[in-house]
């Protein structure tokens, strides 16, 4: 990859293309290296998996007695760059330093000591890549899990930490590695920061666990969700007192005011509307979920009985308006995440006090009638775009008065044809069935532009 008659320097720099620079190859970055090697960082690693079907091309620049020395541009070896289900592990902070690779073991759990042969990497670790669908675990001694830290991937297969001082394993300290499968579930661990003893959970519906496991017994101090699920703790048994709901938009895993206090917990698994008749989302419940707007006039005819509602949760991209009475009258109250206790909830609708109901799957929902409510011309976005004039998503221009938007998308209306006048934007959950409250009006919307992220 490089030009082995070029002499070492005082500084090495390789410059990165895609395609050959002779014939029109666009720079796409500088990076510091060695005098046969680039040193990995994040900004050359998102390069390189955003354009996984390209071929790169290398230029290597020295400094060299105060002189630039640049060698012709070398095509990397073989077709594309891929790397998958892999940890790279660096011996000073900022992935610097010297560097080993640890893979996606044979069989889940398998461990690398870093002391064996090939490795020599024994209490070395400072900072580290990641790439795939995996969690790392870490471990200070190589016989023993008591002590161990893990890192999981995000939702786009990639995790990175810059300096290990910022961890609880700390700097030089790692002694063993295995890199498994992120397999959907509810990870649980005994200590902080997703350290210690650790149990996967997985299940269909609703499960209750009431005492008989460390998970249970006042000893759960993080928590990790792979997947649809979600999972409520409470600090006394039989699903009572103090509680937390955790899904895939929990935080940093941290339990906070509710570290090792856990006595009882719920798990729920799907997709989905989850409607409970208890508060804390406990008693009977009733999942709901549908590629299309489901339309529930009278809740005893979907299988739920009148006027019982007190908690709901929503996984996925979904959402739900409820009303106070049968076929849609009144206000619509939604909610994109959940509600522990509709007494207590923002929503004003209040406990065992809901009679009919709509379920939203992804999408921007755009209406003619106030509230969302059925009747009117309704139209339902998924497709991102700039529509210069309202009317091609079906709305007449000056005619919408409430949208919910359902799904990581940034929408901004207009108050003019051709994205010009007063705007409105909103994001991920953002509903108003009246619009008359926005700057862009009630009535008055004629443009739009739709952006998923």
């Amino acid at each position: 990859m490089t030009d082995n008659q070029m002499p070492a320097g005082e500084s090495t720099y390789y410059i990165l293309y895609i395609g050959n620079p002779a014939t029109g190859g666009i720079e796409v970055g500088k990076f510091v290296g060695k005098t046969n090697a680039i040193n990995i960082s994040p900004e050359l690693y998102d390069i390189l998996k955003d354009n996984t079907d390209e071929e790169f091309y290398v230029v290597k620049e020295v400094l060299y007695n105060d002189d630039i020395l640049r060698s012709s541009a070398v095509r990397m070896p073989g077709q594309h760059f891929t790397v998958t289900e892999t940890a790279f592990l660096f011996s000073e902070a900022g992935f610097n330093g010297d560097c080993v690779t640890v893979n996606k073991g044979a069989w889940s759990g398998q461990r690398v000591d870093l002391n064996q042969t090939g490795y020599e990497f024994d209490n070395k670790l400072s900072s580290m890549l990641v790439q795939g669908n995996v969690y790392v675990s870490l471990f200070a001694d190589s016989n023993s899990i008591k002590n161990a830290q893990r890192v999981f991937t995000d939702e786009n297969g990639f995790a990175h930490i810059r300096d290990f001082n910022e961890m609880i394993i700390g700097p030089n300290t790692v002694s063993s590695v295995t890199v498994d499968e992120k397999e959907e579930g509810i990870y649980m661990f005994q200590g902080p920061d997703f350290t210690g003893y650790k149990a996967r959970l997985i299940g269909a519906g609703v499960s209750s666990h009431n005492g008989g496991h460390w998970t249970n017994e006042n000893s759960l101090s993080s928590v990790k969700i792979v997947g649809p699920y979600a999972v409520a703790l409470y600090d006394n048994q039989n699903y009572s007192g103090q509680h937390i709901l955790i899904k895939e938009d929990y935080g940093n895993g941290n339990l906070g005011s509710m570290d090792n206090k856990t006595s009882s917990y719920r798990m729920i698994y799907g997709e989905g509307v989850w409607l409970f008749d208890g508060i804390n989302f406990t008693g009977s419940h009733q999942r709901f979920t549908t590629n299309s707007i489901f339309n529930c006039n009278w809740t005893p005819d979907c299988g739920f009985a009148n006027d019982t509602l007190s908690s709901v949760l929503v996984i996925g991209d979904y959402g739900i308006g409820m009303f106070l009475h049968s076929n849609y009258r009144g206000f619509m109250y939604p909610t994109r995440h959940h509600i522990s206790n509709m007494e207590n909830s923002s929503s004003l609708l209040g406990d065992n006090s809901m009679s009919s109901f709509r379920v939203f799957p992804k999408g921007v929902y755009l209406g003619e009638n106030n509230h969302l409510i059925p009747g009117g011309t309704e139209k339902i976005v998924t497709t991102p775009g700039e529509y210069r004039t309202i009317e091609h998503l079906g709305i007449k221009d000056n005619t919408l008065s409430a949208m919910f938007v359902i799904g990581d998308y940034n929408v901004t209306l207009f108050s003019d044809l051709i994205f010009k006048g007063g705007k409105t934007e909103a994001g991920d959950g953002w509903y108003d069935g009246h619009l008359g409250n926005q700057v862009v009006g009630e009535n008055n919307a004629s443009s739009i532009i739709i952006e998923e992220n």
